[in-house]
Formats: structure tokens, sequence, C-alpha cells
């Protein structure tokens, strides 16, 4: 794996912005709040079950079988925290425009924060994690940073978590189009032509046989959000996808809104 700071340069990924105009639709909180309620069934009850399993384990067994119910539990819970903060930010996102506090994102320090935050997990799960900054690396975006910064968690974290061991993924940052692009493109499973147009719509999931996962660890708020942020800095992000090649996402902001 490359740490950010040491490639500057590659053609790797082609960037291609996505066709101005479509506009997210409110969502309605009752809506959010159903979903919401539902979905959080399912990590919550395997909380209580694998703490219960422990319980009996601690009590039979002894603490080599319990240690494995401790790290399950552990996965369950950071799921159900991943999706109370996502349904969070997209209440917030659903009240109206929100307030930016944008300065000038250098996107090198952005990467080195992103690449502590990913590098561990990419190396993991045996995924080659590239960061690129293109022909600049004092390059800098007018943007929020943490929303920034948040858009790419999820875009990096989704490119990781459908890649399969021994894949790749690049993260690249580069000025065009009076704006600064990231691309996220990984050589997973890929998402079906039929889904491009909904998968950035809210609880959107799209089932895959062709990943073990299947569906993602959240609820489908994850690419809801980052188009959100993509829209409050008048910017936009696009996929392109082939089922078995993997998936390209570019997320572009303005310089000026």
């Amino acid at each position: 794996m490359v740490p950010p700071h040491l490639n500057t340069s590659s053609g790797a990924v082609e960037p291609s912005l996505p066709d101005r105009g479509e506009e997210q639709a409110a969502v309605s909180p009752d809506i959010l709040l159903s979903g919401f309620t539902h979905d959080l069934r399912s990590p919550l009850f395997a909380v209580l079950g694998y703490l219960q399993l422990l319980q009996r384990s601690l009590e039979i067994s002894g603490p080599e079988k319990a240690l494995a119910y401790v790290r399950q539990a552990r996965d369950a819970g950071l799921r159900l925290d991943q999706m109370v903060t996502e349904m969070l930010d997209l209440l917030r996102f659903d009240q109206g425009p929100i307030t930016l506090q944008r300065e000038a994102v250098s996107v090198s320090t952005l990467f080195q924060r992103l690449w502590n935050t990913f590098g561990v997990i990419a190396q993991n799960k045996q995924v080659n994690l590239r960061m690129i900054l293109k022909d600049d690396e004092a390059l800098t975006a007018q943007a929020d940073f943490r929303l920034l910064e948040r858009a790419l968690d999820n875009l990096i974290g989704n490119a990781i978590k459908f890649s399969f061991p021994g894949g790749e993924v690049i993260v690249i940052g580069q000025r065009i189009h009076h704006g600064v692009a990231f691309e996220v493109a990984d050589r997973g499973c890929g998402i079906p032509a039929e889904a491009h147009g909904r998968i950035f719509e809210p609880f959107a999931q799209v089932r895959n046989s062709d990943h073990p996962m299947g569906y993602g660890m959240g609820f489908g708020m994850g690419l809801a959000i980052v188009k959100f942020i993509a829209k409050a800095h008048q910017g936009e992000v696009s996929v392109s996808s082939v089922p078995g090649q993997g998936s390209h996402f570019t997320f572009w902001i303005p310089d000026r809104p």
C-alpha cells in the first residue's frame, strides 16, 4: 500500500463529471424514522444475542469461546453506531439548507487523515489502497472539511467493503473544471446498470449475489449522505460501474459556489 504523500501523479483513473440538473427529493421524516426503527432491530438483536451467548459461554465453556462472541457483539455494535450516525446526519440534512464552514482544505492533509483511518482496514482485508494527488501536492478544495471528509469516508469505506481480497482501491484528487474532483475506484463486485439511478436515494441497497456480504453494512443511507454533501457544496456525484469489474465514483465540488 502507498501512503498518499509518496504518490503525486498517476493516470490510473480518468475522471468523468456527471450531468447537472438532478435534484434530491425531500425525504419525509416519518419515512426516515420508520426505516430507521425497522433496520435498527437487526444489529440490536445481534448485540443482545451475542451478549446472551457470552454469558452462557462464560458459565460453561470458559473465556476462549467467549472472546469470539465479544468480537461479534462489537462488530454488531459498530454497525448500530454507523446506522444511528447516518440517520441523524440525513435527518439534519433533510431539514433544509445547511450552513457550510468553508475553508481552503489541504487535500494532502485530508488524504493523510483518510489513510490513517482506512490504511489498516484495507490491509486487514488484503486490499491494496492507493491515494494519489495528481500533479499538485499543494492542492486545496474550498469545502467544509468535516463534511468533505465524511463524504470520502463513505465512498472509500464502501469501496473497501465491496472489494475482494487481493483487490485494489484507488483514490485520486485533482483539479478539474474550475473545481476539485475526487475519484474513488475499486475492482469489486460492481453495481448493475439498472441500479445506478437509485443508489443515491435514501434506503437504496443493491443485492449482488457475486459478493458474500450481499447488502451493505448500513441501511442504504451512506450514498444519500454523499449526495446531500455534494449538493450542499453545489457540486455533483456520479457513478460508473460494471458488475464483476468494479465501480468508479466521482465526487466534484466547485472552487466557488
